[in-house]
């Protein structure tokens, strides 16, 4: 796996651009300021985020339920799916499960705990897994 790292709009024309800071100052009108901690909570937030959306759309492709074709399906039922087909493992599945409860805490308010980076690297490794699979039915 590549840590390929999150830009947050603070840093973005400076990253991007190489653009010191007076110039930054004269096209965005000030320098953006941003606590250590909220850029850790908002980089580590887009980083899950990114993550999460990218193993559901690859996830959800690689399910298909020929009752309800148009439908998507429940999170759960599409990883019960890549364990019953073997995609996935049971350790796999069990993470994910406590992964998908952490993310809708997150989300829905209830939590501010963004996971570690670890566990952000562990779904990304799930999902390069589910990658090359082929398509399986839930039905």
């Amino acid at each position: 796996l590549i840590d390929t790292g999150v830009i947050v709009a603070k840093d973005l024309e400076r990253e991007l651009f190489n653009l010191p800071d007076d110039m930054i100052r004269s096209v965005v009108g000030h320098l953006p300021d941003i606590d250590h901690e909220e850029y850790m909570f908002v980089s580590g937030f887009t980083c899950f985020i990114s993550a999460w959306i990218n193993f559901e759309k690859i996830a959800r492709h690689k399910v298909f339920s020929a009752k309800q074709p148009n439908r998507p399906l429940f999170i759960g039922k599409v990883v019960n799916a890549l364990v019953k087909n073997k995609i996935i493992s049971r350790q796999d599945a069990t993470f994910i499960k406590k992964i998908t409860e952490v993310r809708n805490s997150l989300v829905h308010g209830v939590s501010m705990l963004v996971p570690k980076k670890n566990e952000i690297d562990m779904l990304i490794f799930i999902t390069e897994k589910i990658k090359p699979a082929g398509v399986c039915r839930l039905d």
